[in-house]
């Protein structure tokens, strides 16, 4: 395991730059030129590197795993194409990380997905940050909103029935029986908007998000089923 000192330097002297594959539509800003965001002396200063083996060890451990949750952490991928951020979502499925990257302001400017299969190590920071804390809250708040069980079904299998009929390979994940996954490749999270796609593919990523934006209303019937279940 490196030393905590070595997480900046190595970053600059190992870590390339490209053009971020953005996990998800940017609705607000445009897309990063940059893989390398910037993040707080703080998270660089305490981050532990984990090697290859270690990160291994840390996706086939639900536990650990799961305990990446929140954190600030630098994941270095094929390539040493690094991306910076807080981890904001974990795949157990595929061990995909998806990182929450803020500007300045404290505002998420990029979600990107790290596919687990091109993951090669991690740098973790110790204990919890204030960027760490603020996305999730944010993201906590966004939960809050208040959708019956009854209602996510049916959006969801709304969303699965109009996807099929554009001959999209797409299923419900069998584990959360929610995410609708697509070929392996993409997924879509609750409650079923452009801004629950995730995709590395920015060529996919475009046509899924151009069919959740033209999903037609559901009917009134499906609507009316809800209110009464509800």
């Amino acid at each position: 395991m490196r030393g905590l000192g070595v997480a900046k330097s190595f970053v600059s002297t190992h870590c390339l730059t490209r053009p971020s594959l953005v996990a998800r539509r940017q609705t607000t800003a445009t897309r990063s030129p940059r893989v390398l965001m910037s993040t707080s002396a703080q998270a660089v200063q305490n981050t532990v590197a984990t090697s290859e083996g270690e990160w291994k060890k840390i996706r086939d451990d639900p536990v650990q795993l799961e305990a990446l949750l929140f954190k600030e952490a630098i994941v270095r991928c094929e390539g040493n194409y690094c991306y910076m951020g807080v981890v904001q979502a974990i795949d157990p499925v595929s061990k995909s990380l998806i990182v929450a990257q803020l500007n300045g302001q404290k505002d998420i400017t990029n979600l990107v997905l790290c596919m687990g299969s091109s993951i090669e190590d991690v740098f973790v920071g110790e204990g919890t940050s204030k960027h760490g804390a603020l996305v999730q809250t944010l993201f906590k708040q966004q939960t809050k909103e208040e959708i019956s069980p009854t209602r996510l079904n049916a959006l969801r299998d709304h969303l699965l029935s109009h996807l099929r009929a554009h001959q999209l390979p797409v299923e419900i994940d069998l584990k959360d029986g929610e995410t609708l996954r697509i070929a392996q490749i993409a997924y879509i999270a609750p409650p079923y908007t452009v801004k629950e796609v995730y995709c590395q593919n920015e060529i996919v990523m475009e046509r899924i998000t151009k069919l959740v934006e033209e999903i037609p209303p559901m009917q009134a019937s499906t609507e009316t089923n809800i209110t009464l279940s509800s």
